[in-house]
C-alpha cells in the first residue's frame, strides 16, 4: 500500500485531503518513533482518503476555472441532458461541492460534459496513460457522439454543419454565461 501511495504521489500532486492526511500521520509517526527507545515501524490502520472524496473539490475548481456560477454550472448540465430532464439543480451541485453527497452516473456524465472534463479526472483527479487507452476513448467518444446526435441536434449547427465536442461546449457555456446578463 506504501508503494501505492508513493506511486500516485510521484506522478501527480496529491489533492489537498490527501496531502494533508500524509503530513498528519508522517508527524504522528514521527512522535511516536521519538518517544519510544527502541525504534518499531508503526503501520497506521487509518488508509488515506479515497480519490473520489475530491469530487466536489474538483467541480468547484473547474467551476472556478471557467468563471461560471452553480446557477450556470446547473443551466449548462440542463443543455447536455438528452433525456429531457433538467440537468443537475443548483442545490445538488452545492451537495457535491461541499462533500455531502457524491453524483451518480447520469451526473457524472453531465458534470464531465458540461465541465469538458473526462471521467476519469473527476473521479481520480488525474489522467490515465492516453497512449494506452487511444482506441477506447476513441471508441467511447464516437459511441457518445452519435448517441447524443441520435436523441438532438446536439453537434449540428444551424447551417446543419457538425460542431466538435469543444465548439458545442464555448457555444454552451457563452449561452449560459450571457443568460445571466
Amino acid at each position: 500500500m506504501a508503494l501505492g501511495f508513493a506511486y500516485v504521489a510521484a506522478v501527480k500532486p496529491l489533492p489537498a485531503a490527501e496531502l494533508q492526511h500524509f503530513l498528519d500521520r508522517r508527524k504522528q509517526v514521527s512522535d511516536t518513533m521519538a518517544n519510544k527507545k527502541n525504534t518499531e515501524l508503526v503501520i497506521s490502520s487509518v488508509p488515506p482518503p479515497p480519490p473520489e472524496e475530491g469530487i466536489g473539490q474538483r467541480i468547484q475548481e473547474k467551476r472556478q476555472e471557467y468563471k461560471i456560477s452553480v446557477d450556470q454550472l446547473a443551466a449548462l448540465t440542463s443543455k447536455y441532458d438528452s433525456a429531457g430532464k433538467s440537468g443537475i439543480s443548483r442545490a445538488t451541485i452545492y451537495a457535491y461541492e461541499s462533500g455531502g453527497t457524491k453524483p451518480g452516473a447520469r451526473e457524472l456524465r453531465l458534470l464531465c460534459l458540461a465541465l469538458n472534463v473526462s471521467p476519469n479526472w473527476l473521479l481520480l483527479g488525474y489522467e490515465w496513460n492516453q497512449a494506452e487507452n487511444a482506441a477506447s476513448q476513441l471508441a467511447n467518444a464516437l459511441i457518445d457522439l452519435l448517441d447524443q446526435a441520435e436523441s438532438s441536434k446536439l453537434f449540428i449547427s444551424d447551417k446543419g454543419k457538425l460542431n466538435s465536442r469543444s465548439d458545442t461546449h464555448a457555444r454552451f457555456l457563452f449561452e449560459v454565461k450571457d443568460e445571466k446578463k
